[in-house]
């Protein structure tokens, strides 16, 4: 019998998740919101510290974890590091497929980005002292496939620091054409509307 996901993350995750914990939360209990069958999460950015829940997060398996124990789907994950997709490869299920590449182009070419339910943006390392290619390049992300999500996708960005961070172009965009707010802690969440 399978455990319950949200047994599994409140116990194994949620304690130490620290800055993250809570919008991880509220990302998974939004897609429990959607009571689909099916589910399309889409990653840039994969994990590459197995239990570095403090530093890294672990996005990845835990979205894994959850299209195994709670409900079906595929979760799609691109990184331009073929290391960090070994560690990945390593840790995840056939649910999961891992993508060695760009994000920008993966994302431009995926073949059925209207179904996407959790677009999450977390490719390029942030740095302090040149804040802007990390934000640009998830502001790349993001427009490259923006037109052709479905309303009601959640966007989120990790690495969020009041207003800076890797989310800072994201979140001038997505305030500028209407996305609601969904979560504004260290990792910044939006939900596309209706056009």
């Amino acid at each position: 019998m399978k455990r319950d996901f949200f047994e599994i993350f409140f116990s194994r995750y949620y304690p130490f998740l620290d800055k993250r914990k809570n919008t991880f939360k509220q990302m998974f209990m939004y897609l429990e919101s959607l009571n689909k069958e099916n589910y399309l999460i889409v990653e840039t950015g994969t994990t590459r510290y197995i239990n570095d829940l403090e530093g890294d997060g672990n996005s990845t398996i835990m979205f894994d974890l959850y299209l195994n124990h709670q409900r079906n789907g595929i979760l799609y994950t691109v990184d331009l590091h073929a290391p960090n997709c070994a560690v990945a490869q390593e840790h995840t299920s056939n649910k999961t497929t891992i993508i060695v590449g760009d994000s920008v182009n993966f994302l431009n070419k995926f073949p059925n980005p209207e179904e996407i339910d959790l677009l999450y943006l977390d490719s390029i390392d942030f740095q302090w002292d040149d804040q802007h290619p990390s934000s640009l390049h998830h502001l790349k992300e993001l427009t490259t496939i923006y037109a052709k999500l479905k309303p009601g996708c959640l966007i989120v960005v990790d690495d969020n620091f009041e207003g800076e961070g890797k989310g800072k172009y994201v979140s001038e965009f997505l305030e500028e054409i209407g996305a609601k707010l969904y979560f504004n802690e260290y990792q910044i969440g939006y939900i596309k509307q209706n056009i």
